[in-house]
């Protein structure tokens, strides 16, 4: 009887795949770097040696395996496997990775945008259990949106839905990279926040970020904006208040339309805890509606990084049951 699922989280510098058991554990794991695999072909090669060497040193082979779940950054045709875009990924536009995948090793693929996949992760082992209407955002290099809508999960036509980070929020902006004026996405993403903590730095703002990144502003992060609110910079909690609040408007908008239980935020930007999240809970009970928020409840994401892989699993379970 078959048991397992390999979960496969595809990202911009690194790959990681699991083996991962019927209750969604993950039991092992391996990964390697993304960009050495130059080729499609090439790295569907690297993930079925990932995933033989995982089933060998388990005593178990490919009959084993009810589904391969893979989560994507980017747009595509999940039932024909064709990928249209990857984000900070080259080389795969138009790729059908379903066939590449059929040709080497005969355990079916699903796929699904990587956000989507940590969506059905939240849900069903972590911070949205329970829960039937959940909006799941990752804050990051950009921003990802993930619903669900009386307990499944709603990809929209052309399963395009949940483009959060692309929503304005202005009339005017600067153009996004997806061809839209004044995204989210470009107020708060990574690259804003580092280009703009560097352009405050050099205009002469008093900040402890320089100093925690060794004097050189090429190192600054989003982490490091962090590590100075922590410190109780003053430039720094000012800053994650900025951000929380321009989350927030976007939120208040997105909780209005859509009347979610809970708001699940995750992602690296997420990291920065209660000097975002308090910021974007105080925006939402001013800009939202009375009704939604007195009852929609924004939490962090509680599975991590490994949301991607026991998404990917997730996925697979309900597409073999017919339940997504």
């Amino acid at each position: 009887m078959k048991k397992y699922f390999i979960g496969i989280d595809l990202g911009g510098t690194n790959t990681r795949v699991a083996l991962i058991n019927k209750r969604f554990a993950i039991l092992d794991r391996a990964s390697f770097p993304t960009r050495t695999s130059k080729t499609p072909q090439r790295f569907v090669s690297a993930v079925c040696n990932s995933v033989n060497n995982l089933l060998k040193k388990r005593g178990l082979t490919r009959r084993d395996v009810i589904g391969i779940g893979m989560g994507i950054p980017g747009q595509m045709d999940i039932k024909k496997g064709i990928i249209y875009s990857l984000t900070n990924i080259k080389g795969f536009n138009g790729v059908n990775i379903k066939r590449l995948f059929a040709k080497r090793i005969k355990i079916p693929l699903y796929i699904d945008n990587d956000v989507n996949v940590m969506t059905l992760a939240e849900l069903h082992k972590g911070a949205g259990k329970g829960k039937k209407n959940l909006v799941c955002i990752t804050l990051g290099t950009g921003v990802g949106g993930g619903i669900i809508i009386n307990g499944r999960l709603h990809r929209g036509h052309l399963s395009s839905a949940g483009e959060i980070g692309h929503i304005p929020i202005n009339v005017d902006g600067p153009r996004c990279n997806c061809g839209g004026i004044a995204c989210i996405e470009s107020y708060v993403g990574n690259s804003y926040i580092i280009k703009e903590v560097k352009r405050r730095i050099g205009r002469g703002e008093k900040t402890i970020i320089k100093r925690l990144a060794g004097g050189n502003v090429s190192r600054i992060t989003p982490e490091l904006l962090y590590k100075a609110a922590k410190r109780r910079d003053k430039f720094a909690v000012v800053f994650w208040k900025e951000i929380g609040f321009r989350i927030g408007v976007m939120l208040s908008g997105v909780i209005n339309l859509l009347s979610p239980d809970k708001v699940i935020i995750g992602g690296g930007v997420a990291q920065a805890g209660r000097f975002i999240l308090n910021p974007i809970k105080e925006t939402v009970k001013k800009r939202a509606m009375n009704i939604q928020r007195r009852h929609v409840k924004i939490v962090r994401a509680s599975l991590g990084r490994d949301a991607g892989l026991v998404g990917a699993a997730v996925l697979v379970s309900l597409e073999r049951d017919g339940n997504i």
